[in-house]
């Protein structure tokens, strides 16, 4: 889950817009969390290509469940060649995407982001940061009050514009125990 000083129902309450919460969803093999994801459409989740990197055979992608999504199930991975990044087509999925599109434009240190994310308990946590540092294609989250833990690899980074959320990218890496900062991807490098 995503880490902070508040406590989680504390941290839940403080954010204003649940309506993202359906677009996020827990990828598990079995019991266990691989990571987050995030639904693109009615058949596509984008998430970290190095969770899903020893998903190869059909019959291990078979086992593939997605939390908040009964009865979806994973039909194929497509990992992109050099970005950490990675298309789960799925069955259908049952969701009004609550997100206006893609943030094209280049993420600026200081600049506030909405992150949601699964973590290790297993439930869709949201909390507000800024961007740190932005180079290339990688930015990174400001260290606290919000960290990012294990599971948390391929949550959503969100932009506000407009009074509508827009995706700008997808957390790369997240902390054993909730320490330290998180990297993510900007997905203007991407689409």
């Amino acid at each position: 889950m995503l880490g902070t000083a508040l406590s989680t129902s504390a941290f839940e309450g403080s954010f204003e817009e649940p309506r993202l919460k359906s677009n996020i969803v827990g990828i598990y093999e079995g019991s266990a969390l691989l990571c987050t994801g995030v639904i693109l459409d009615n058949d596509t989740i984008i998430t970290a290509k190095h969770c899903l990197s020893s998903i190869k055979s059909t019959k291990r992608l078979m086992r593939l469940t997605l939390k908040g999504q009964p009865g979806a199930r994973a039909l194929e991975v497509f990992e992109h060649g050099r970005l950490d990044i990675a298309l789960l087509k799925t069955s259908t999925l049952s969701v009004q995407r609550p997100y206006s599109g893609v943030y094209t434009s280049p993420l600026k240190s200081g600049e506030d982001i909405v992150i949601g994310g699964i973590g290790d308990n297993g439930e869709v946590v949201f909390g507000h940061s800024r961007v740190r540092a932005s180079v290339g294609s990688l930015s990174e989250i400001e260290e606290g009050p919000l960290y990012l833990c294990h599971g948390d690899s391929g949550a959503a980074i969100f932009v506000k514009q407009n009074d509508n959320y827009l995706l700008a990218g997808i957390v790369l890496r997240g902390e054993e125990g909730c320490y330290g900062k998180g990297t993510f991807l900007n997905l203007k490098e991407v689409f």
